[in-house]
């Protein structure tokens, strides 16, 4: 039998060998994360839960229904583009490092939203209904605003919070780290 290559055994799930739990998640999790995130960040097509979708950069879409992921990193956008709340099925959201400072409420609207990134945009405000989103993944480094952690507690289904760069005290931190314990928190990035 021969050796798999990398790609091969990413194919396969080994990729890394054998699970290890981190913060309690299997790493399995943070390699499918990667995967998107890397995908986002290079305009490719990526795998999420078995289904080839596209990455979208541009918002000229045709269909968008059946848009799912897009990225509209480094665009200097002050606000997020209408169209994107029209992306009824829209899983991945990269708006990293633009220049928006706050998201509007329509964003909430986005059901089947599960990975947003926001890193970068400094002072954004987030809206109320942000916390009642069923987000699995949230970036949110180096905004440099003043966070509410406790907000993000009603937050259940998240499994990544990057706040690094941000202002929060350490209780609220502990806080959120009891009230969201299968979350991983990332506090800063080094």
């Amino acid at each position: 039998m021969r050796s798999l290559g990398t790609t091969e055994r990413l194919k396969e799930g080994q990729a890394f060998g054998t699970l290890q739990t981190v913060g309690g998640i299997k790493m399995k999790k943070y390699l499918i994360y990667l995967i998107a995130i890397l995908a986002g960040c290079t305009d490719h097509v990526y795998k999420y839960n078995g289904v080839n979708y596209k990455v979208f950069s541009e918002l000229n879409f045709k269909n968008p229904t059946s848009i799912h992921a897009v990225d509209l990193s480094y665009k200097d956008l002050i606000r997020v583009p209408e169209g994107v709340y029209e992306l009824e099925n829209l899983i991945f959201l990269n708006l990293d490092f633009n220049k928006i400072t706050q998201i509007e409420n329509q964003l909430c609207n986005l059901d089947q939203l599960k990975i947003l990134m926001l890193n970068g945009n400094t002072g954004i405000v987030l809206p109320e209904c942000i916390y009642n989103m069923d987000l699995e993944t949230l970036w949110l480094a180096g905004c440099f605003t003043q966070l509410d952690l406790k907000k993000f507690s009603t937050m259940k289904k998240l499994q990544l919070l990057v706040i690094g760069a941000n202002k929060y005290s350490e209780e609220e931190l502990q806080y959120l780290s009891k009230a969201l314990p299968n979350t991983t928190i990332w506090p800063s990035i080094d």
